[in-house]
């Protein structure tokens, strides 16, 4: 029986008997060395902290192209022609050069030295501009295959199919090498023999190992086309029963909003990724049961019923998810997430619409879908390069929309979150909030102390940020009846000093007496120290008043146990003797003992 017409084994068969194998083999290993090559160059600029590794945005620019373009040259050698897979490769390394200066420059700040410089791009970004080639490759590859701009849907389809399954397989292999090298690198330390697990800690050795290994299962994945066609055949033929069940499960739900409302929905907080994440599901199945629309393929009638309402269910799951993400925007404003759920939303809008319209062609089951496809590709590419790229950077769209909204008076400066407007926008959030410093305005004095403690923070967990003056003390810290804490400590300046900001800032949160303070001599050297106890989180802190102000000294064990501890110290019921055990000096560090308490009286 001839194979029938797109069939991956078609399209993989002609391609590989049509040419000669070695010329591709030469092509992916020297590829593969290539990249191990470029990547163990980085590697060793980073270490020694020379260029490129010194210049932030050139660095990024590199190390991310470097990582990815090689892929999908190993994967095109003998499916697309050289000089068009050259000129592909060009176009995705410039690509991929800007979204990886973009993503280091301007996408995450960083702690030390430079505010916004990290040398590796974070793996949703790798992600999204892998998915990027992946589509744009297939697209590519397809038309090479029926040698027209426009391939059909059944060669988009296999062509797609093929390299997902082709990057699954490579990178499971690759980690299976990987497990085997460990476990015989253990192996011969058994005998103690180190030398083969001291091998594979060597930089100049993982990175050729690695990339020969995922080079070798792309190729052998793609001269064994009847490894992809079974692996498909498997997968797509399990996940089309699952339809039925997922339609189902979509089905009730709709179904019970009419009697549960939208209240329930929105009160989780999350109903707009969840509801996108089930339509990502049913337009996955979908795909899964359609396949590329064969005749020969026909799924069952229960099959296609249930597919017939998931893609008439996708558009009011779609709406609903939009509706969301709307009324969250209009609230609080953009956010560098609902930026990406806004655009998810659009090209999840395209699938809706065009899936409920195919919904309508019964005798031709959804066979409209094979062009929405197609196009929601195009989109879902030019969304991700926009995201990616300074064109519509969360980052940047959401410092706009949040300064517009400080400005506008939509939101009071004691609201406005300065410490996720810094540290959540990378470079755009930075910059926002060190204008603001010297912002004018009916609230200029708030905002521009608010946002010098914001710049002043090391992280948005920094608790810097909470005002600590002597009011805001006062009220949070108890005092045994007569004690009074130093003027100097009330007073203290807390501004660059995290850790002791940190735990006042938890009182102050805590509300009014959460803490006690308690002034005594700690180490007797004739001044007192002061000792804060969180009665709300059971931690304890010595202050010691140093030449540059008071700073935590050390912090105070055993405060969890009796129920009455807190309630006596509080009370001032306590007193002050020498430890019971001498300390451990070593190398003039003194290690503490610790004693075992007694048990609580009943």
């Amino acid at each position: 029986m001839a194979p029938f017409a797109g069939d991956s084994v078609d399209i993989a068969q002609s391609s590989q008997t049509r040419l000669n194998l070695e010329p591709i083999v030469m092509t992916r290993l020297c590829v593969a060395i290539l990249q191990a090559l470029g990547l163990f160059a980085l590697f060793v600029t980073q270490k020694a902290g020379v260029w490129p590794a010194t210049a932030p945005g050139v660095f990024g620019g590199v190390y991310l192209p470097l990582l990815l373009v090689p892929v999908l040259v190993a994967q095109g050698a003998g499916n697309i022609p050289g000089r068009l897979l050259a000129a592909w490769a060009g176009i995705a390394a410039v690509l991929g050069a800007i979204i990886g200066a973009n993503d280091v420059m301007y996408r995450r700040p960083d702690l030390g030295g430079d505010p916004y410089f990290r040398l590796l791009s974070e793996p949703p970004v790798g992600m999204a501009y892998g998915a990027v080639l992946f589509i744009a490759q297939a697209l590519i590859a397809a038309a090479v295959i029926d040698r027209r701009k426009l391939a059909t849907y059944a060669t988009y389809f296999d062509v797609a199919w093929k390299q997902g399954v082709q990057a699954v397989t490579a990178a499971g292999f690759t980690v299976v090498f990987w497990i085997v090298l460990v476990l015989g690198g253990q192996l011969f330390k058994l005998i103690q023999i180190t030398l083969f697990a001291d091998l594979l800690e060597q930089a100049w050795f993982a990175y050729p190992a690695t990339t020969l290994a995922f080079v070798t299962a792309l190729h052998v994945t793609d001269v064994r086309p009847q490894i992809i066609h079974n692996v498909k055949t498997l997968i797509l033929t399990l996940l089309s029963w699952l339809l039925p069940v997922a339609a189902g499960i979509a089905g009730i739900f709709m179904l019970s909003l009419p009697f549960t409302g939208l209240a329930p929905l929105w009160a989780t907080k999350s109903a707009t990724p969840i509801l996108l994440g089930c339509s990502a599901g049913l337009i996955f199945l979908i795909n899964a049961a359609y396949q590329d629309g064969a005749p020969e393929r026909m799924v069952s009638r229960p099959v296609r019923v249930m597919g017939t309402v998931a893609a008439v269910l996708l558009l009011p799951m779609v709406a609903l998810a939009a509706y969301g993400i709307t009324l969250r925007i209009a609230q609080y404003g953009l956010t560098a997430d609902r930026v990406v759920a806004v655009a998810c939303v659009v090209v999840a809008a395209c699938y809706a619409a065009g899936y409920c319209a195919a919904a309508r062609a019964w005798a031709s089951w959804l066979r409209p879908i094979e062009t929405c496809n197609i196009l929601t590709s195009l989109v879902a590419t030019a969304v991700l390069v926009a995201l990616l790229t300074p064109l519509a950077d969360p980052a940047r769209l959401a410092t706009d929309s949040q300064v517009a909204r400080l400005e506008a008076g939509k939101i009071a400066p004691e609201a406005f979150d300065f410490l996720a407007l810094r540290f959540d926008n990378g470079r755009y959030g930075y910059e926002a909030v060190r204008k603001l410093q010297t912002a004018a305005g009916p609230h200029k004095d708030f905002i521009n102390a608010a946002a010098g403690r914001a710049m002043a923070a090391r992280s948005k967990q920094d608790s810097i940020f909470q005002p600590l003056d002597a009011a805001s003390l006062t009220v949070a810290l108890a005092t045994p009846s007569g004690a009074r804490l130093p003027e100097s400590f009330m007073g203290q300046d807390w501004t660059g000093r995290s850790e002791e900001a940190r735990a006042l800032a938890d009182c102050v949160r805590a509300g009014a007496g959460a803490c006690t303070a308690l002034p005594f001599d700690a180490d007797s050297d004739g001044n007192d120290e002061v000792a804060v106890i969180n009665t709300v989180n059971g931690q304890g802190w010595v202050f010691r008043a140093e030449a540059d102000g008071w700073r935590i000294a050390g912090s105070i064990a055993n405060l969890a146990g009796c129920a009455d501890t807190k309630t006596l110290l509080s009370q001032g019921a306590f007193s002050v003797e020498a430890p019971a055990w001498r300390e451990i000096v070593v190398g003039g560090r003194r290690l503490s003992i610790v004693p075992r308490l007694p048990p609580c009286p009943k």
